[in-house]
């Protein structure tokens, strides 16, 4: 079999490190490299193939047309690799390993409350969690299972809802619980990145027509950061109501005689086309995460209050 003329693996992996992130230092920090490295491995891949990847931009560095190639060829392949090499590893030992990609927030507020029965049930089964914030970051590759926000559908997987469609409008500690809701609504409104129009469902929901002109307000990329907004009295924001839980039993914020709504966005659950067939690890994590769903079809409107408690100290 003649030589393959073939770059080094690790070079391969970097270039994709940073055309994902559009940066050096990003890769860099991400791959625990010095950005010295990291450019020296961007300059060998060009020389590689003879022609430069990148175009430099204020934005970054974005991958030109013969980078973005490589890119959409490599990601698959190296993907690939990657669950070879963790099926290898695992036949050695007893230990089965799943990937699974999820957002932070839910991870924290809904999944990891919730893991131990998982564990209990299959402790031979070691979960990796990769995290990430935005749809930008959806397309990494490598995972089994993942946990994503939105409609959907999604043409690289199949989906099904598991938790976030039941919205609640969560306002300051100090908000009377029968605050008229045009008062309300008066305030700076919060929304996360990814349910911009989350204000024009809730108004629908209500049966009100939506202002001409909106009042001032702020958009977040993370659900924790929204929620200490409206905590320390900014504003009102909407939020799924399976994030908030803890701060409305706590009275950190309140939900103003319940108001709430059923949203097309919810958090989703996930299997990669890349990914089948599931291992059997994979498939026993992604049926019991369905398991934990909430049902699907919340009211409409609105929802019943919420009455703080207590919290002993």
């Amino acid at each position: 079999m003649p030589r393959r003329k073939l770059p080094p693996l690790h070079a391969l992996a970097i270039f994709e490190e940073v055309a994902v992130r559009r940066s050096c230092s990003e890769a860099a920090l991400h791959l625990g490299l010095t950005q010295s490295a990291v450019s020296k491995q961007v300059q060998a891949m060009e020389r590689f193939i003879g022609a430069p990847l990148f175009s430099r931009t204020k934005g970054g560095l974005v991958p030109n047309a013969v980078g973005g190639r490589l890119l959409s060829d490599v990601q698959p392949i190296l993907d690939a690799m990657e669950r070879i090499v963790n099926r290898a590893m695992q036949e050695k030992s007893n230990r089965r390993v799943v990937i699974l990609r999820t957002l932070a927030t839910v991870s924290d507020r809904w999944l990891l409350p919730r893991l131990r029965g998982f564990s209990e049930a299959h402790p031979e089964i070691e979960i990796q969690f990769s995290t990430f914030l935005l749809n930008s970051e959806y397309d990494r590759g490598g995972a089994e299972v993942e946990i994503r926000y939105g409609s959907g559908p999604w043409l690289d997987a199949d989906a099904t809802p598991i938790t976030g469609r039941h919205v609640v409008l969560i306002a300051p500690p100090d908000t009377p619980a029968d605050c008229p809701l045009p008062d309300l609504l008066k305030k700076p409104l919060f929304v996360h990145a990814q349910a911009r129009d989350a204000f024009e469902e809730f108004y629908t929901a209500m049966g009100l027509e939506a202002p001409t002109h909106w009042p001032s307000g702020s958009t977040f990329d993370v659900y924790q950061v929204l929620v200490k907004a409206v905590t320390v009295g900014l504003g009102v924001g909407l939020v799924p109501r399976c994030l908030v839980e803890e701060e409305l039993a706590s009275g950190a914020v309140v939900n103003p005689s319940g108001y709430g709504f059923r949203s097309r966005l919810c958090y989703q659950l996930l299997i990669p086309h890349q990914a089948k067939p599931l291992s059997q690890a994979a498939q026993a994590l992604h049926d019991w995460i369905l398991s934990q769903a909430e049902p699907d079809d919340p009211p409409t409107r609105p929802f019943p209050p919420i009455q703080p408690r207590l919290v002993e100290a």
